[in-house]
Formats: structure tokens, C-alpha cells, sequence
């Protein structure tokens, strides 16, 4: 079984570096997300929760570090996931 992984591992890794779109891509999608809804939603979220009080003992933090911990790790992971899995299945119908 672990021999299946590498070779499916190592076929995906060689097309990830001939494709220099998609290594570019899968880099700078973080940094779009952040740049464009980020800044958009922390502008929308500080209007919204600025008559909110801040419960006693809780640290405030804004949209942008939220995002930034959390939302994109998860973005990454789901989209990178996401992609080498519909390879996978692109392989397995035509025979790739």
C-alpha cells in the first residue's frame, strides 16, 4: 500500500512543479483571498460588531487576523485536497 501512495505521490509532485501556473497560483491564492474579501469584510464586520461589548476576559480581534490564523490554512487545505483528488479522478476515467 505505501508503495501506491508514493508513486501516486511523487506523479503529483513532478506535475506540480512542471506546472508553473499552478505552483504560482496555489501560492498567491492566499494572499488574493485577504487582499480583496478580507478587507472588504473587516470593513463590513467592524461596522456590524462595534456596538457589540466585548465579554469580560475575551481578547478582541479583528476580521483580518481571524482570517489570516484560520481561513487560510483551511482555504489551502480544502482547495489543494480538492484539486489533487479530481486529478486522481481524471486518471482513473482516461487513463492519465
Amino acid at each position: 500500500m505505501a508503495w501506491e501512495f508514493l508513486t501516486v505521490y511523487w506523479r503529483e509532485m513532478i506535475r506540480f512543479v512542471r506546472f508553473r501556473t499552478q505552483l504560482l497560483s496555489s501560492l498567491l491564492q492566499p494572499a488574493l483571498w485577504m487582499a480583496f474579501f478580507g478587507v472588504a469584510m473587516s470593513s463590513n464586520f467592524s461596522r456590524f460588531t462595534s456596538t457589540v461589548p466585548v465579554p469580560a476576559g475575551a481578547v478582541p480581534v479583528d476580521y483580518l487576523t481571524f482570517m489570516a490564523a484560520g481561513g487560510v490554512i483551511a482555504m489551502t487545505t480544502l482547495f489543494t485536497s480538492l484539486f489533487g483528488g479530481i486529478s486522481l479522478l481524471f486518471d482513473k476515467n482516461w487513463g492519465g
